[in-house]
């Protein structure tokens, strides 16, 4: 999925990709798929891949808004706290030290979507 988050040229997986990660988001807890992407946004996991560090930066943001979608009104973020606290961490330790033009659009991509 770190791959397809990087093609351009299918419309179709341009659109779709962002909208599994959201479900998967939506439905899987964040901390089963929260060490595997963060792990892939450190470097520590498949790092041999051009696209892992950029596509799980940008999947994070997906996944994690994906977390988000069914909260109610009155309800914190605390089951999604621990992944956020260790995205900042990540960015933190291992993005900003390296960051380009292509990172940091992968990195303001994935705050908007958690943000919006």
């Amino acid at each position: 999925m770190y791959k397809a988050l990087e093609q351009t040229e299918d419309k179709v997986v341009k659109k779709n990709i962002p909208a599994s990660l959201q479900l998967i988001g939506r439905y899987v807890n964040p901390k089963a798929w929260g060490p595997l992407v963060l792990q892939a946004i450190r470097n520590e996991l498949a790092s041999f891949y051009t696209y892992t560090a950029p596509g799980s930066l940008k999947a994070f943001g997906y996944l994690f808004a994906g977390s988000l979608e069914l909260l109610q009104p009155g309800m914190d973020i605390s089951h999604a706290a621990d992944q956020l606290k260790d995205f900042v961490a990540a960015i933190e330790k291992t993005v900003i030290n390296f960051i380009d033009i292509e990172i940091a659009t992968h990195l303001v991509e994935s705050l908007d979507v958690m943000i919006e």
